[in-house]
């Protein structure tokens, strides 16, 4: 409370820097904090918002350079705005704001101290200490030498010499940058061996388009390659499929020379002959064959169905071997064509003529 009330107090103006408030105010500048950095940088307590003396005694960093470096962007802009900070004061080893700001890439912070009268072109002070140090380099150098390429575009945009990296970008080989460099109007090379260089960008998409045409063939060439090692391991695996069912087939071949020899064995002709002797035998015991039991008993008698003499054909049943005259057969078959005795279909398994019971009857 007293502190604030002391602020309100009309005090005059400090006559010089308390070294206790510079580091105050250096340090809230660094972490961003507006409120303490427009407290302490309030000209009844410090005189020298730049701090020039002790930039270039200890060589430390005034508020300006900690908020670029940090990037804390209002606290630039209230400290060039507000306080009428110099955008180009320099330490004792040669930094300032905008070198500290393009090292590490704010380009927000660099783009307002260039269009707030920041140095583009010139260099670090050719002190003994600048250059012992090695920071004799201007905001350009040090954007392109970190990195910062979109910073060091704007650079050379708003008048940076171009010469300046011009070595760093050659030895680097960077002919993106090279081409930047050669299209400023303002820029000239008498090196024999940068000459090409516009030549060689402009080769450069034909270089690349026969390089990722030449990955590609080498892709589909290598694609190939595994297709036809697939195919020859399955060939291989085939080729031994095929020499196993050749050991098979000789196997086979064995055991058929062996039931030749044997006698078993008969050719397809024989056995289609044997097979048609096996039949027309059964098809004639099946003519003569003697009758039943109950046949011999009832010989002598008249038919079963129309009880007269049987002066004819006599038939069978295939199913339960009753005989009957002809005229019944065909009786029954014109009526019902079912065997009056087992009742089997005789349209599917008609009466067979019996010539054995019919020689019988005759005698």
């Amino acid at each position: 409370m007293l502190s604030a009330l002391s602020d309100l107090i009309i005090q005059p103006e400090a006559t010089s820097n308390d070294r206790a408030t510079e580091k105050c105010l250096t340090e809230a500048a660094k972490n961003g904090d507006l409120s303490r950095v427009k407290r302490f940088s309030d000209p009844r307590r410090i005189r020298d918002i730049d701090c020039k003396s002790t930039c270039q005694s200890q060589g430390a960093l005034n508020p300006l350079m900690e908020a670029a470096k940090s990037g804390q962007f209002e606290i630039v802009v209230y400290l060039i705005k507000s306080r009428d900070a110099d955008v180009n004061q320099e330490t004792r080893f040669g930094h300032n704001a905008l070198n500290l700001a393009a090292k590490a890439g704010h380009k927000n912070v660099v783009e307002f101290l260039v269009q707030n009268g920041a140095n583009v072109v010139k260099k670090a002070s050719n002190s003994s200490s600048g250059l012992r140090y090695g920071v004799e380099k201007n905001a350009l150098i040090v954007a392109y030498e970190n990195g910062n390429v979109e910073i060091a575009k704007f650079l050379l945009d708003r008048g940076a010499n171009c010469r300046d990296i011009w070595d760093s970008a050659k030895a680097k080989g960077d002919w993106e940058m090279i081409s930047i460099l050669q299209d400023l109007k303002h820029f000239e090379t008498e090196d024999k061996s940068v000459k090409n260089v516009s030549e060689q960008i402009k080769n450069k998409e034909n270089l690349q388009a026969k390089f990722e045409a030449a990955i590609r063939a080498n892709q589909e060439i290598r694609m190939c390659e595994n297709s036809k090692q697939e195919l020859i391991r399955n060939i291989q695996d085939y080729q031994k499929k095929i020499s196993q069912l050749k050991n098979e087939i000789g196997r086979l071949d064995k055991e058929i020379a062996m039931k030749k020899i044997q006698g078993d064995y008969l050719p397809c002709e024989a056995l289609k002959k044997l097979k048609s002797d096996i039949d027309e035998i059964n098809e004639l015991q099946m003519h003569f064959s003697k009758p039943t039991e109950d046949e011999e008993v009832h010989i002598s008698k008249e038919c079963p169905i129309c009880m007269l003499e049987i002066q004819t054909r006599v038939f069978c049943c295939v199913q339960c071997n009753k005989w009957i005259c002809e005229t019944c057969l065909e009786s029954i078959t014109q009526s019902q064509s079912e065997c009056p005795s087992c009742r089997c279909d005789l349209r599917t398994q008609p009466m067979q003529r019996n010539k054995a019971i019919e020689q019988l009857l005759r005698q």
